[in-house]
């Protein structure tokens, strides 16, 4: 018995060494872990409801992140913000335009303006929106 624990474990730890030596892919050793269950959890409740269903859940988001809508809301503070003058852009040509965009990535997320690199890209394939935004 004493001899079979001394194999296994001198056969696994030439396996980890070789494995953190070598190809340093950790997760080629997660096959040797048995699968963990889940902690359990309760329901998620709104308003003492329970939300079981896809629609409560859903109803229950639109009322927490959209409860403010439709409420007056009162903006008089800001004309008390003070005025910032405009933002001097150095010229530059509707060539270096292009090349600036060209280098983006089509799959980037949207900005605030909810604009994309490849809404910019198809617009400046249009000369005249071009010369616009330049």
């Amino acid at each position: 018995m004493f001899i079979t624990c001394t194999a296994k474990r001198e056969f696994f730890d030439d396996k980890i060494h070789k494995i953190a030596s070598s190809n340093k892919r950790f997760w080629d050793l997660m096959s040797w872990v048995r699968k963990k269950s889940l902690p359990a959890i309760g329901s998620i409740s709104y308003e003492n409801c329970l939300c079981n269903t896809l629609l409560d859940l859903w109803n229950m988001l639109h009322k927490s992140y959209n409860s403010a809508e439709n409420r007056p809301v009162n903006t008089r503070f800001l004309n008390e913000l003070p005025q910032v003058d405009g933002i001097e852009w150095p010229p530059f040509s509707s060539q270096e335009f292009r090349d600036a965009i060209a280098k983006c990535s089509l799959s980037s997320t949207l900005g605030p303006d909810h604009v994309s690199w490849r809404h910019l890209k198809a617009l400046i394939s249009h000369n005249t929106c071009l010369e616009r935004l330049v």
